[in-house]
């Protein structure tokens, strides 16, 4: 245990933190993807293979938890890295905060990383990725601990507003709510009446991962880009996530859109810490005409509004069907070496980043920036 200031910190096991993490994800703010259940589920199927060391950082004040940072140690090419944990299936990486503390002690995570650095010497450099600027309306603290610089995705978030109705008329036309309902329509000429169904049955989760797969290696292949779901070790992943809430509606939630035993589409989200993310969807080819994907889109939301959800993010990602729900914000890298060898990590992480965001900008701008105006001026006719 070390002291720093006013708060100790102490550096626990998944296990000796299990309690205290998920009594604190009820008050504290952050995001659905630091919760216990989520990256625990993660350590087991994908982290363990990957010979990743958890590395997590609780800060209290007598007692009281007032913050926990899940990081992680990874080495490449000899050198030790600190990461947030949960790796490339993470959206949004911070840690968990109590606000008041937070508000009232704006410069503490210097000293939390001094404390970190001095509990494991053998850490390169630290590059810790996809940082939200605010969360809550207060600011990261995270990005007080060195120059942040802007990451080469964005995030899609909005608020809902408490009338459902008014708020999906200002974000979507006349024409594009009476499109969307044709479709809705259709699909039901087609093939039987629609329904959506959340999928929290054990033995039920697995076949939905399972169509999920098989939709996403589709509807990928046909724009020749690789499935990031294919492992099997981040299917269990899903699997094991999902059926930790079996009984509740906070954390992963798999919904699909199906009619006399199709499935026309599925779609992986959060339910948590008040708030809706986005994180995966799929969708069947037979369908595609009718956009069974933006359909279900359509309903989770109806559903997290009922739920009292009024913060919504899709995710990363510059897909167009985004800018008729929600508005891109800015997401940041931090990269601070520590060693020698963390410099010349850094300056060679820093020019990727660069080349990155550059071609990203670049071929945003020349087109797929026009590709997303048109698409979304023709949804919103």
């Amino acid at each position: 245990m070390n002291k720093s200031r006013d708060f100790e910190i102490r550096f626990l096991s998944f296990q000796e933190l299990k309690a205290k993490w998920m009594e604190f994800e009820e008050s504290s703010i952050g995001t659905p993807y630091q919760s216990y259940n989520w990256l625990n589920s993660w350590m087991e199927h994908v982290g363990s293979k990957q010979d990743v060391v958890p590395l997590l950082v609780e800060g209290h004040i007598k007692g009281k938890t007032v913050f926990i940072l899940p990081l992680m140690l990874q080495q490449y090419f000899g050198l030790t890295v600190c990461k947030w944990l949960g790796g490339k299936e993470q959206n949004i990486n911070t840690g968990l905060f109590d606000q008041e503390f937070i508000s009232q002690n704006s410069g503490f995570i210097q000293n939390v990383f001094d404390e970190i650095t001095k509990y494991n010497s053998n850490i390169s450099i630290f590059y810790l990725d996809k940082l939200p600027s605010c969360l809550s309306g207060v600011k990261n603290p995270m990005l007080a601990l060195y120059k942040p610089r802007e990451h080469s995705n964005k995030l899609f978030t909005n608020i809902m507003g408490d009338d459902y109705k008014l708020w999906e008329c200002s974000q979507r036309s006349r024409y594009s709510r009476s499109r969307m309902n044709r479709q809705w329509n259709k699909i039901v000429v087609n093939y039987g009446e629609l329904s959506v169904e959340p999928i929290r049955d054990k033995h039920q989760i697995r076949n939905i991962l399972n169509i999920f797969l098989k939709q996403r290696d589709e509807g990928l292949k046909t724009r020749k880009v690789p499935n990031p779901f294919s492992d099997n070790n981040i299917i269990s992943f899903l699997q094991t996530a999902a059926e930790n809430n079996e009984n509740s509606t906070n954390g992963l939630q798999i919904h699909t859109l199906n009619s006399n035993g199709i499935i026309h589409a599925v779609h992986l989200g959060f339910f948590e810490n008040s708030q809706y993310s986005g994180f995966a969807n799929s969708f069947n080819l037979d369908s595609e005409k009718f956009s069974p994907g933006n359909l279900l889109q359509r309903e989770i939301l109806k559903i997290a509004h009922e739920y009292g959800i009024r913060k919504i993010d899709f995710g990363l990602g510059d897909t167009p069907y985004k800018y008729s729900w929600t508005n891109p914000v800015t997401l940041y890298d931090i990269v601070l070496p520590v060693k020698p060898a963390g410099f010349v990590a850094k300056i060679l992480i820093l020019n990727f980043l660069y080349i990155k965001l550059t071609l990203k900008k670049i071929f945003k701008t020349k087109l797929f920036s026009l590709i997303s105006r048109l698409a979304y001026k023709y949804l919103n006719r």
